[in-house]
């Protein structure tokens, strides 16, 4: 097929009404001060992100591959999703049509490989496209809303619309025409087409709409220990993410757990603050239900690196039931097994599924055998540990996984028939995520070290192990899911997309934005590093108490985003501000995220550092110094 045969898949589409020019924007999500752009561009960053997680795709994982850019915000959408395609910004009066033709043309040269086009007009309201070649979408098991069987541009609708269905080889009377790419839905049979408003450059689409094949319902394993995973830039849109996930499962009772647990693992983004929930459909729902209500007690994940850590305790059920469900621990546990049969009167394997209380010889094997299976297991699901230790027995399994021995002489030093091999244990591992094999751990004292055991002696192995790696995610260390679902027949699945949390953006001139100002209240100044007595920064305070307000300060040191919500957190304690001031200098677009993180609902207002040499000289306070960064 030459690439002007090739055909285009529609995969996403994600809309908005008419009315684009609404105030808010997530600002925490992506990093970006709202004020920094205009409402066409605050629009097409949030249905960019949506018709990512529409397609199925990971929207930080976009960067990885060739994705391009097409439309009113092209470079804004490289620059925030760090694309590695073209990035064009289309800029006629009916941008959503001429950029889908430009990502087609790009798409069929091969100068892409996925392509985000649309946008948004102040008339026609906005559209978004995720596209991707056919033969690509069927390979990477894409949804397929339609194909894009032709398009064209040109001076006149009609002239447009000659060019695409002439490409097409169609006449008028074969396909329906829509009113626009919202129309678009699969009860449409054969050929449609759609056309920009008649206006500047015209472009015409001929598609045929695509009906997917069904999927039968419950044909995926249902899992008794399901990990379900949720995350988002703040608490905000992390509630609102529980909500949504919750009303979605109570309304449709036949969404499968599994395919929704894998949809959430593997096609969406591992943001920031992360929770997880671990059970079968009833204690999902239940625990959801009851982390909407609460308080939600999170950490901010971290790429912290992983250690394992081998306790050399006995585990409760000696791998009976993590043996019947993960055939890889099961196969190098049995490997294992062989191999002790050397040493043993009695094979090590009837011992452990046959006898409750084996003797001391066997426990010892047993544990081993445990040890090096979970580690392998963890291997197998996608963790690099940066170190390996343990004690007693567990510094033998330690010293066999990291191929310090062999395994013939790790059974032999396991059951005391050669000698001890050397002390690898240290009692403080540093700022690790440690996986242990049991909860009774001597070590991990250094700050930022986090413990997550993978066998209770009061949970079941399977639930116990799932929760421990669930646990892990919500700390920040990257897990293989796609290998964890590899064998139920987990499919993605439709799902809720993220649920944007708007901060307010003026609408008003700059210049008239500090009259409406509180003057009262409690105000937070944050000066740059080194500025905190700079007579300007005085000037400003004193203009504030002046007129009644109770000032705070902090000076902005060299943070990252969660050390400056730590700081703002420690500045204010228990106050709510009314009003958050950055002077010059202060980087804004990390401060606005941190005020997210920090749940700081006030507006945040800069100096604008061109009018500083005019603040002073009869001016008062700063009335006529600043501009509003639009945060409420």
């Amino acid at each position: 097929m030459s690439a002007e045969d090739e055909r285009i898949a529609i995969v996403s589409m994600a809309h908005r009404e008419p009315g684009v020019g609404q105030p808010g924007f997530d600002s925490a999500l992506f990093g970006i001060d709202a004020a920094d752009l205009d409402a066409a561009r605050r629009v097409s960053l949030e249905l960019a992100w949506e018709v990512l997680e529409r397609g199925g795709l990971d929207p930080l994982a976009a960067r990885e591959g060739r994705t391009g850019a097409y439309g009113c915000a092209g470079a804004q959408l490289a620059n925030a999703f760090r694309l590695g395609g073209p990035a064009i910004t289309v800029g006629t009066a009916h941008t959503p049509l001429v950029a889908v033709h430009m990502a087609v043309r790009s798409l069929r040269e091969d100068e892409c490989d996925l392509a985000i086009a649309g946008g948004a007009t102040d008339t026609d309201g906005a559209s978004m496209l995720l596209l991707e070649r056919l033969s690509d979408a069927r390979r990477h098991g894409r949804p397929v809303l339609a194909v894009i069987v032709a398009s064209a541009v040109g001076a006149t609708v009609e002239r447009a619309a000659d060019s695409a269905l002439r490409a097409a080889g169609l006449e008028p009377s074969d396909v329906d025409t829509l009113a626009d790419l919202r129309s678009l839905t699969s009860d449409h049979c054969g050929f449609v087409s759609v056309s920009s408003p008649p206006g500047a450059t015209a472009a015409h689409l001929v598609l045929r709409p695509v009906v997917e094949a069904s999927h039968e319902i419950g044909s995926a394993v249902e899992l008794p220990d399901t990990p379900v995973l949720l995350s988002a830039a703040n608490r905000a849109g992390l509630r609102a993410q529980v909500l949504r996930l919750l009303g979605h499962l109570e309304a449709d009772e036949d969404a499968g757990l599994t395919d929704v647990a894998y949809s959430l693992a593997t096609s969406r983004a591992a943001l920031p603050l992360r929770i997880s929930v671990v059970g079968d459909r009833r204690e999902v729902l239940d625990g959801l239900a009851a982390i909407a209500a609460s308080e939600l007690d999170v950490t901010r994940a971290a790429p912290v690196p992983a250690a394992f850590f081998c306790t050399g305790e006995a585990p409760p059920a000696f791998g009976r039931e993590l043996h019947a469900e993960f055939p890889v621990f099961a196969e190098v546990f049995d490997e294992i097994c062989a191999e002790f049969d050397e040493f043993l009167e009695q094979p090590l394997w009837d011992v452990v599924f046959t006898v409750d209380v084996p003797d001391a010889l066997h426990e010892r094997a047993a544990t081993f055998a445990v040890e090096v299976a979970l580690y392998r297991l963890a291997e197998h699901w996608g963790l690099a540990f940066a170190r390996v230790d343990g004690r007693g027995v567990g510094e033998i399994s330690a010293a066999y996984c990291t191929g310090e021995l062999s395994l013939a002489d790790a059974c032999a030093r396991v059951l005391g028939t050669e000698p001890e091999v050397a002390a690898l244990s240290r009692l403080d591992l540093g700022p690790l995520a440690v996986l242990t094999t049991m909860p009774e751990i001597p070590f991990g004292t250094a700050p930022g070290t986090a413990r997550v055991a993978l066998l209770h002696p009061d949970e079941p192995e399977a639930r116990s192990l799932v929760t421990g790696f669930a646990q892990l995610h919500d700390r920040g260390v990257e897990v293989d899911w796609a290998e964890f679902f590899s064998g139920t027949g987990a499919r993605r699945v439709d799902l809720p997309t993220y649920p944007f949390q708007h901060v307010t953006v003026p609408s008003r001139p700059e210049h008239e934005l500090w009259r409406d100002a509180p003057e009262s209240g409690t105000w937070l100044v944050i000066t740059a590093a080194d500025c905190a007595d700079e007579p300007l920064t005085g000037a400003v305070r004193d203009a504030l108490a002046r007129d009644g307000a109770v000032v705070r300060s902090m000076e902005a040191g060299p943070w990252n985003r969660e050390q400056f919500a730590e700081h703002l957190r420690a500045a204010l304690g228990d106050e709510a501000p009314d009003g958050v001031l950055a002077m010059a200098g202060v980087e804004t677009d990390l401060l606005v995220q941190a005020m997210g993180d920090a749940e700081i609902d006030a507006r945040l207002w800069r100096l604008a550092p061109a009018l500083r040499a005019n603040s002073g000289g009869g001016r008062r306070g700063p009335r006529t110094g600043f501009c509003h960064r639009g945060r409420r």
